[in-house]
């Protein structure tokens, strides 16, 4: 079934050259009239498509009456047959409308039509294809906000399917100027925040904390704050495969003074700037802090690896060397685990520790401060003996 109607005892050949009159003499009117005559003969959708195609590739043609008659089909279409117009739609989109500059905007009003429909039947997937394979980017015919807010989409699908090499590429395509250059706040926190989802989604939670400081910067919001400092806590050497010791220290220090902050977040910055061992009861208040954000997600191994992590470093930082069973004891880790850890900060040259099975012992080398105390010692002998000659004569 399709929707034209009223048939005319005319042919195309005389429909042709009555359209081919009036695209000659730039009578736009008289053109569209010739279309709608032209449809009415077709005989189903596949021959308006085919009919329209033709019509667009005609020397000289109107581009604003195929621009027209493209929108009337489709839009006569949706309020005739709304639930029998996809098919329609994609034929009109694959043989008439892409690759035509004039037709950008019809592009983008096709595909995302296509795509709400198919988010409405829940096929994601489909619905990120349909949008994803549009080079909006590259469209000169559309005002940049409709430019931005396609990419925005084309984002968001990407980050949901957890699609993230297509996320990355996506996300650098966005030109990030324009939410300044037109004070577009909404598009710019929406932007920010499929960066996150995109950060969380591969564990990256240095570059989480990092995007959500910028967020703060955008909207004054401790809640951002929070959020900057919970994902900075999560973020380790094991989980980034680098030693990020120092990043992370001038992150947490620079979160700790952060006036947005609360009183309750400081206090546990300052445990993991501290040197000393981290009880394994914080990780209560920090997923405490989980459930009042509405998290969905159980960050508990995450916040257990940083504090594993943060305890070895401070024991390799005042030990010589420990024994494994004090290690394991004061790590609160099987002794597999334990070493696995030490074997992964050893190969990442984030450790010099080397494992005595035999003996049960941890080694990790001599200490600064223990050759700065034998030379202060030094001096203090050689002042001794200056004093004690001075004494003799």
């Amino acid at each position: 079934m399709h929707f034209y109607l009223n048939p005319l005892n005319m042919d195309f050949s005389e429909l042709y050259e009555l359209e081919r009159q009036a695209r000659k003499d730039g009578n736009s009117e008289e053109l569209k009239n010739i279309f709608m005559k032209m449809i009415s003969l077709c005989g189903d959708d596949r021959e308006v498509v085919s009919l329209i195609r033709v019509l667009s590739a005609r020397r000289g043609q109107d581009r604003n009456s195929i621009r027209w008659l493209v929108n009337h089909v489709y839009s006569q279409k949706k309020i005739n047959f709304p639930n029998d117009w996809t098919d329609f739609a994609k034929d009109l989109l694959s043989d008439v409308v892409e690759g035509k500059m004039f037709l950008e905007e019809e592009r983008v009003l096709l595909t995302t039509d296509l795509k709400n429909h198919c988010l409405k039947n829940n096929n994601i997937t489909e619905a990120l294809n349909l949008i994803l394979n549009v080079p909006v980017e590259t469209f000169t015919m559309i005002p940049e906000s409709t430019i931005i807010n396609y990419q925005l989409e084309q984002f968001r699908l990407c980050v949901e399917t957890k699609d993230w090499i297509r996320s990355d590429i996506t996300m650098r395509k966005i030109r990030k100027k324009y939410f300044k250059e037109n004070k577009a706040i909404n598009e710019e926190i929406l932007f920010y925040k499929y960066i996150i989802d995109l950060y969380l989604g591969q564990e990256k939670f240095f570059e989480a904390s990092i995007t959500y400081s910028k967020l703060n910067e955008i909207v004054d919001n401790s809640e951002y704050t929070i959020l900057a400092s919970f994902y900075a806590i999560l973020c380790t050497c094991e989980g980034e495969v680098r030693d990020i010791r120092e990043e992370r220290k001038e992150r947490l220090k620079k979160l700790k003074e952060d006036k947005n902050n609360e009183e309750g977040m400081r206090i546990i910055l300052d445990k993991f700037l501290s040197d000393l061992i981290i009880s394994k009861e914080i990780i209560e208040d920090l997923n405490n802090l989980n459930m009042y954000l509405n998290m969905n997600m159980d960050y508990t191994p995450f916040i257990l690896r940083s504090i594993n992590e943060h305890n070895f470093f401070i024991i390799e930082k005042f030990y010589s060397s420990i024994s494994l069973r004090t290690c394991i004891q004061l790590l609160d880790l099987d002794l597999e685990i334990l070493l696995d850890k030490i074997n992964f900060m050893v190969n990442n040259k984030m450790s010099k520790a080397k494992i005595n099975q035999k003996e049960g012992i941890i080694v990790f080398g001599g200490k600064e401060w223990s050759n700065e105390v034998g030379e202060v010692l030094n001096k203090i002998i050689r002042v001794d003996h200056l004093i004690h000659k001075e004494k003799l004569k």
